[in-house]
């Protein structure tokens, strides 16, 4: 496949624009993720406690500043004696506070935390073998025989500030008793850094022991608040979808006086609202769904009044209202719309509801609760009765040629596209070239995956268009992946060649279920399937990934359906990862027609 420069051009700034749209999903991230471009970047975090922005940043950044020393001593590891030990010792202190810190993300619901305890862990570990390395030099032995004078000394003095800290963190007052508690625990961990001993039974209960209840008690204290707030923003994202009855019912209000004034563009107007409002709905379920899982709250036994419980009983009412309301809009136009204006509004309706039947999981099921309110609007008039079944006879076999011939098509050209998730499983030296879950650092697992992944064929179903004005697709989440797919070919000749088949022009649209449903997924650009080229690779929390989704993005998740938080294999939504492809596509499938690129 040859294409222009400037085409190239297109393409990457569509996939770019994406990216931006996605991430920009509320005000809250302010990471960048692992990518094909900036492997190093931070994990992005969902911020529902708020504090965990500049959390998160301050230990990125101590994370980065520590492994460019830690690259900066590889260079002279044979000449331990020029090793910067005061800067090791400073650094081994400030490792610790960075690894409860990581402690307290996960306390706030937030992956970043377990990406950052990894990275602190491997540093802690090389951090303390070079001091070690240092402290077997001759001007280190001196060094150690006084660190270790001076650790027992302030080892000793630690019990009395442990039990002052304990008593406020057991009155509630946690970030006073942290202060009080970490200035001396820094220190004294510093001066522990050259120290290659055992941790004796005084030093264990002078200051581990003691160290570690203080903490304990404080994550004790801290996480309920936090799981409260998590509640309170799932319980306003749960109301606020609730919204969509009332805005429902003011749609249909509105519509009744359109369609008594045969107003020709009112059924059209109404379903595209009806649609915005679903879709704004949906995903606000899908976000209080991820914080839902993020602060542990799918781990319960299901009662009614749990975040969980209650996210999936919003889900199924909103998809029951949603499915009702355009039942309504249907029911209304039976009830107030004139005779001669029922052949243009029938066709509207078998457009519309064509449209949100494929935005949503249970299609069948919405597409049956129209069907009878539809055969009453179409019963009003003869002539549709009429029109109808000349149509159909005359586009059945049309349809079904097409649908055969696309098919066959499709069949013949992904067979050298794998689909997205036998690429991502698929194992290097017995790991899959993209995990599902966090494994070592995130940073890590970008690096390994990109080389595996970037120039790779690849294809994956049910994209649908993200933006009118844009270019680009995004393929449904399939669990640990999704895909952004920029267009490399124009379907224009294809959906035109489709409207003749199907008998559709401006002046006379489709009149059977199934001519809309091809014809509306047509102009709306949503395909069964798409094959392409990887282009980009992003590493992306799960949780935060759908946590923040923006409103347009709600095509990544069908309407009534919400995602899989969990890695299968761990159970554990805080490991799980989401992997973002960008794609340069190569075929667009949909049902009726296949498109190359050129």
């Amino acid at each position: 496949m040859k294409t222009s420069a400037t085409f190239d051009f297109v393409n990457m700034a569509a996939l770019f624009c994406l990216s931006i749209l996605l991430n920009l999903a509320c005000h809250h991230t302010i990471q960048a993720n692992p990518s094909a471009k900036n492997p190093t970047a931070a994990l992005d975090v969902h911020a529902t406690i708020p504090a965990a922005k500049e959390v998160a940043a301050r230990l990125y950044g101590l994370a980065n500043e520590i492994d460019a020393l830690r690259h900066e001593i590889y260079k002279i590891q044979e000449d331990p004696e020029r090793f910067p030990i005061r800067e090791l010792m400073q650094f081994y202190g400030k490792l610790m506070v960075g690894r409860l810190e990581a402690q307290h993300l996960l306390q706030m619901g937030e992956p970043a935390g377990r990406d950052l305890d990894r990275k602190f862990e491997e540093l802690d570990r090389a951090i303390k073998h070079f001091s070690v390395k240092y402290g077997r030099t001759p001007r280190g032995q001196k060094l150690v025989a006084k660190q270790d004078v001076v650790a027992r000394k302030l080892a000793s003095r630690f019990p009395k500030i442990a039990a002052k800290a304990m008593d406020l963190a057991t009155s509630g007052k946690v970030d006073a008793s942290e202060a009080m508690l970490l200035g001396p625990a820094v220190e004294l961990y510093r001066n522990l850094a050259p120290l290659n001993v055992p941790y004796d039974k005084p030093f264990q209960d002078q200051f581990i022991t003691p160290f570690g209840s203080v903490m304990a008690r404080i994550g004790e204290v801290r996480t309920p608040k936090y799981r409260v707030q998590a509640t309170e923003t799932i319980a306003a994202l749960v109301q606020s979808s609730e919204q969509f009855s009332v805005q429902a019912d003011a749609v249909i209000a509105e519509y009744r006086k359109g369609i008594a004034a045969a107003d020709r563009m009112a059924t059209q107007a109404s379903q595209e609202e009806l649609l915005k409002h679903w879709a704004v709905g949906s995903t606000q379920l899908v976000r209080a769904n991820a914080i839902a899982y993020a602060f542990g709250f799918d781990r319960s036994p299901g009662e009614s009044g749990w975040p969980a419980a209650v996210v999936s009983n919003a889900s199924a009412k909103l998809q029951q209202s949603a499915t009702a309301a355009h039942v309504a809009l249907v029911d209304a136009a039976v009830q107030g719309a004139e005779q001669a204006v029922i052949p243009l509004v029938y066709s509207q309706f078998v457009v519309g509801i064509s449209k949100a039947q494929n935005r949503t999981e249970n299609r069948d099921a919405f597409l049956e609760a129209c069907k009878p309110s539809l055969a009453k609007l179409s019963g009003k008039s003869p002539a549709v009765a009429a029109q109808l079944a000349s149509y159909q006879r005359a586009t059945h076999q049309p349809l079904q040629w097409r649908e055969r011939f696309a098919k066959q098509s499709f069949e013949l050209v992904s067979k050298q596209f794998p689909d997205a998730s036998s690429v991502l499983a698929a194992e290097v030296d017995k790991q899959p070239t993209a995990p599902p879950s966090l494994v070592g650092w995130a940073s890590l697992m970008m690096s390994k995956a990109d080389p595996l992944l970037v120039g790779k064929p690849i294809s994956g179903g049910s994209a649908r268009r993200l933006l009118i004005a844009k270019p680009f697709l995004a393929v449904a989440s399939q669990g640990g992946h999704y895909l952004n797919v920029a267009m490399s070919q124009s379907t224009q000749d294809a959906v035109e060649d489709l409207n003749v088949a199907l008998l559709v022009s401006d002046s006379h649209p489709p009149l059977s279920l199934d001519s809309a449903s091809a014809v509306s997924a047509a102009v709306a650009h949503d395909y069964k399937a798409i094959g392409g080229e990887v282009v980009g690779v992003t590493l992306e929390p799960r949780v935060v990934r759908f946590a923040t989704l923006p409103t347009a993005g709600y095509v990544l998740v069908p309407l009534g359906a919400m995602p899989d938080m969990r890695d299968q294999q761990r159970h554990d939504s805080l490991d799980a990862v989401c992997w973002r492809l960008d794609v340069k596509s190569t075929w667009l499938y949909h049902s009726h027609f296949l498109v190359t690129a050129q």
